[in-house]
């Protein structure tokens, strides 16, 4: 139980790891970790919130959460949407985009967004990143111009979102189930999500450095040519 809970504190806290490399290295970072930097930065006070409500469900950590769902995807959309080179899948994503709008509409209708924290919501947001992904990662590779290296920011972000999603569909699907308190043994089962979101922030500050290294390195060069 111990662990559990270390960790859970570190999940929470690790969001300020890729704020600082963002706040940092911010002129040095190039469109795609611009789109993670505002990410991370919407993250900061629904995760903050988290521990100083002592991991308990209260009406402003719901609002924070039922906020940041809709801006995630958003940012999200923003840093896809001219990842998409074939025209079928640029109609696809921006279709997915106004599918989920009304999606959106209908929940906030539905069950408003301070009386509990609308899971399901959050499922189909890493739903349709699962499916941009792969439809990316499909394009990449049937093209000539691979761009998924280790040297590119957008790499980290995207086995960021890899691991995260399918795991965040699968927890949070479970939620209220799992948060149960006469089911306390299912409580472990949160550990997929606390490492998942551990990695998420970890890989995100992996590509904000990156942004800056490769600027610093193109510099450099400029430099020794001179």
């Amino acid at each position: 139980m111990l662990i559990h809970n270390v960790l859970h504190v570190i999940s929470i806290w690790i969001v300020v790891l890729p704020l600082a490399a963002g706040l940092i290295n911010y002129k040095g970072l190039n469109s795609d970790s611009k789109w993670i930097f505002y990410i991370t930065v919407a993250a900061v006070p629904p995760q903050i919130l988290t521990y100083f409500v002592h991991f308990n469900e209260t009406k402003w950590l719901n609002i924070c959460y039922n906020v940041y769902t809709p801006v995630e995807f958003a940012l999200l959309y923003g840093l896809f949407r001219k990842k998409f080179e074939l025209p079928v899948n640029q109609f696809l994503g921006r279709l997915f985009a106004v599918v989920y709008v009304g999606v959106s509409v209908y929940f906030i209708a539905a069950f408003g967004i301070s009386a509990h924290f609308l899971e399901w919501w959050v499922c189909i947001n890493n739903l349709i990143y699962i499916f941009w992904i792969m439809t990316f990662l499909k394009e990449q590779y049937q093209s000539e111009s691979f761009v998924i290296h280790k040297r590119n920011p957008f790499s980290w972000y995207i086995l960021a979102f890899i691991i995260y999603a399918p795991c965040t569909v699968l927890v949070f699907g479970l939620y209220y189930y799992i948060r149960d308190p006469r089911r306390v043994g299912l409580w472990n089962l949160w550990l997929i999500q606390i490492i998942c979101n551990i990695l998420l922030y970890l890989f995100f500050a992996i590509g904000l450095f990156i942004s800056r290294k490769d600027e610093i390195s193109r510099l450099d060069e400029s430099k020794y040519r001179k």
